[in-house]
């Protein structure tokens, strides 16, 4: 298996990790006086799949690993965060970009170990 081959899959794994505790965490956990919808539920599930995917086959943008992470982390959030700050929830908005950015860099970290480690 090649390097870009172990780093996707990996990648893409941890972002399935994420997706679904962020996604459990809204549903477990809503914010207050917001009652979760799974068409949203299933668009954070999905967006943070998509996000660990993408920083799978990142690993040809020169930045330092965390730097990576974190940008698309954040650009990914920014997409999910919009429909909570279009309702007035800047905490659950504020919420899903900081996440966010934190799963970035904990999936390229754990990615770009792992492709490294010899098999």
């Amino acid at each position: 298996m090649s390097n870009t081959t172990k780093r996707a899959a990996i990648a893409l794994v941890v972002g399935v990790i994420t997706g679904g505790y962020c996604a459990g965490s809204v549903l477990l956990h809503p914010p207050p006086n917001v009652k979760p919808e799974l068409w949203f539920v299933s668009m954070i599930f999905y967006g943070r799949v998509l996000q660990g995917f993408t920083i799978g086959i990142a690993d040809s943008i020169r930045l330092h690993w965390a730097v990576r992470g974190a940008v698309l982390g954040l650009m990914f959030s920014l997409m999910l965060a919009v429909v909570p700050f279009s309702g007035g929830n800047m905490f659950g908005a504020a919420m899903l970009l900081i996440f966010g950015i934190f799963y970035g860099i904990i999936t390229d970290a754990v990615a770009t170990w792992a492709a490294k480690a010899k098999s």
